[in-house]
């Protein structure tokens, strides 16, 4: 949040909003034992889509310029794969590349979760 010029009494407020949070797991309606939350955004807050964002942008600044990071190999590259694309919705996304070939396709996609994992 700091990084997109947050005022820091609201990084601050967002800090606290997100401490010491509890989860538990419900299984044919008998809940769990609470476990503390170490990392994520709380579900059914109105804040949540908005903490959302920050939490998954800079995954989003890697993609933002379209280039190519990712060296391919020349028996990859004949299949002219393009440039490797990302949306994301609240907590889902999704990567994205074209060519000619599945198995370029794979490789681009693999090398490139290896990246951001």
């Amino acid at each position: 949040m700091k990084k997109y010029c947050i005022p820091l009494k609201l990084v601050k407020w967002t800090a606290n909003f997100l401490s010491d949070q509890e989860a538990a797991i419900y299984l044919d309606s008998t809940q769990g034992e609470m476990k503390p939350v170490k990392n994520g955004i709380l579900q059914k807050s109105p804040i949540s889509p908005i903490l959302s964002f920050f939490y998954s942008a800079s995954l989003l600044d890697i993609f933002e310029t379209p280039t190519n990071f990712i060296e391919i190999p020349e028996n990859y590259a004949c299949n002219h794969p393009t440039h490797i694309s990302i949306l994301i919705y609240v907590d889902d996304g999704k990567l994205t590349v074209f060519s000619h070939s599945l198995d370029t396709n794979n490789y681009v996609l693999a090398k490139t979760n290896q990246l951001v994992d």
